[in-house]
């Protein structure tokens, strides 16, 4: 028997109510010097179908990494931002910063040297965190443009067929 074509679709669970099908047709007769036989032409159109699944999973897993790191409240609805973006840290220095000028106006009151001493170590406190925001700012922004240059890279390799740059 002779194959003339070769069409093997599979469906992927992706969770959350959601699913992907890939799906190749291939015509041994045009690809028949890459292969000794039929079966091959089908082993190896299962396996395209794979590595395009995994190529799909690893851009998914950037891009989704990407958008954790400029997050916007707007997305979440202020309620669970995550600790990792810049939205969020840039909110917690703006209320460091807040506190750090409330903690000096009351130092400025008629207090207790004890309490005065209580509000210096706090504002040294909230520098230090401020800082340390700072420079986890810092990070994720380098993070962030890293991955969205290899993202846009990877995305137009995989366009081109390229998916050995993207799977391994």
């Amino acid at each position: 028997m002779k194959i003339k074509q070769v069409e093997y679709k599979k469906l992927f669970n992706l969770g959350n109510f959601e699913h992907e099908e890939i799906g190749i047709t291939v015509e041994p007769e045009i690809v028949r010097g890459a292969f000794e036989d039929q079966d091959a032409v089908i082993s190896a159109t299962i396996d395209k179908v794979e590595k395009i699944h995994k190529a799909i999973q690893i851009l998914q897993a950037i891009y989704n990494r990407i958008d954790i790191i400029y997050a916007n409240w707007d997305d979440y609805y202020r309620t669970s931002m995550p600790y990792d973006s810049v939205t969020y840290l840039e909110d917690a220095i703006k209320k460091t910063e807040h506190r750090i000028k409330r903690c000096r106006e009351l130092q400025k009151t008629k207090i207790t040297k004890e309490q005065k001493q209580r509000y210096k170590e706090e504002v040294d406190d909230l520098k230090q965190e401020t800082k340390k925001c700072k420079k986890k700012i810092e990070k994720l922004q380098k993070e962030g443009t890293e991955l969205l240059e290899k993202y846009q890279m990877l995305k137009s390799e995989f366009k081109k067929g390229n998916l050995g740059l993207i799977t391994e």
